[in-house]
């Protein structure tokens, strides 16, 4: 039923798309200006833009179906496919066998995203810091953590070269900015006196459990 809704959304919206061969009756906006045309798109944007959509699932989700804002949908993950589904429930691909159907609908009617970037992973990581605080995170969102790594370091690589501050996880699973951690417990000594004598200023940066 939604699709369905969605289908005469779509058509109506773009006259150009509905075959006379095909029509059970004729749509009101063949018969519109263009810029009565651009009001009415932009009203259903914006209709959407406060509320979520009906979102139908792969057979490898437990839920039938979820509502997702816009803001959750885009068309194009990144391109390993196996880490793109680890990207839920924060961003939710338009599945393969939707894309080429309802063009017109998620992309030049309602504008959702083409394709991630690695602010959106950021985001994401910013999401979760704030999800849990000071409390560990669970293993799902660890899980979850390590893909976006992944995914920065293997196609996003630019972000690094940017101001950025990267959280991320320590042996309590607890996320700490990357600056304020170290790798091995039988180092710190000796890495805490290296800080001391060459850079002083920054040996508050160090994370002290």
């Amino acid at each position: 039923m939604s699709y369905a809704i969605y289908d005469y959304i779509q058509l109506f919206c773009f006259p150009h798309l509905q075959k006379s061969s095909e029509q059970l009756f004729e749509y009101r906006s063949s018969t519109m200006t263009s810029t009565q045309l651009e009001t009415i798109i932009r009203d259903i944007r914006e209709f959407f833009l406060q509320r979520r959509l009906v979102y139908f699932t792969d057979s490898s989700s437990t839920d039938t179906y979820l509502f997702l804002s816009l803001s959750q949908l885009v068309w194009q993950t990144p391109s390993r496919s196996s880490l793109t589904n680890h990207l839920k429930p924060y961003y939710y691909s338009i599945p393969i066998s939707l894309q080429k159907h309802y063009k017109h609908f998620f992309l030049d009617l309602l504008k959702i995203k083409v394709q991630l970037d690695g602010k959106d992973l950021l985001n994401i990581i910013d999401q979760i810091r704030k999800k849990y605080s000071t409390k560990p995170i669970d293993k799902d969102d660890l899980n979850l953590l390590q893909n976006i790594y992944t995914l920065l370091i293997e196609q996003y690589s630019n972000i690094f070269n940017t101001h950025i501050h990267l959280y991320l996880p320590n042996v309590d699973c607890v996320l700490y900015p990357g600056s304020k951690l170290y790798f091995y417990p039988f180092e710190r000594e000796q890495i805490c006196k290296f800080l001391f004598f060459s850079y002083s200023p920054f040996v508050h940066m160090i994370q002290v459990n």
